[in-house]
């Protein structure tokens, strides 16, 4: 599954080897060292995950994932620190993020995340069409009319029951 994600960190060296990691397994990645790079990025295109740093050089990853909680809820937010604390990973998540990583990491186990994530973005798209498209059919089965025979197929036609051909 091709995915558009977004890495903000301002460790040269972790950035880099998460976009080539990311990049490797097929995705589309975009790396950022800033709050404001990460911002700028956000306004030119949604992502399908991200995976951000809370500590940066102009100031908290928490405001770049109140962002994304605002403007593209749908975006799957990783969340990974050095300075992390309970407290913190429990604000990141209260504020929409997937999940929390602590640094150091295994790579394999960020990047395990990252996919589980862009799985549980997948599904919530296929359960939001799948209901919207379950309304739409129930939405065309509504006819109306009071007439005694309308009355009789409504009755006929109910979604607890099979229709007769006419």
């Amino acid at each position: 599954m091709k995915a558009s994600l977004l890495v903000v960190d301002d460790e040269r060296l972790i950035r880099t080897s998460l976009e080539r990691a990311l990049a490797g397994q097929g995705h589309e990645v975009e790396g950022a060292d800033s709050v404001a790079a990460a911002l700028v990025a956000l306004s030119r295109r949604r992502f399908d995950a991200a995976v951000l740093d809370l500590k940066l050089p102009d100031g908290g990853g928490l405001e770049v994932l109140k962002r994304i909680a605002a403007e593209s809820p749908e975006t799957k937010v990783v969340v990974i620190t050095a300075h992390g604390t309970v407290e913190t990973a429990v604000e990141a998540m209260k504020m929409g993020a997937f999940d929390f990583v602590k640094k150091p990491f295994e790579l394999d186990e960020l990047l395990t995340t990252v996919q589980n994530a862009l799985k549980a973005g997948a599904l919530e798209r296929r359960v939001a069409y799948l209901e919207g498209r379950d309304r739409s059919r129930t939405d065309e089965r509504v006819v109306g009319g009071s007439s005694p025979r309308m009355v009789e197929l409504e009755r006929e036609c109910s979604p607890r029951s099979r229709c007769r051909s006419f």
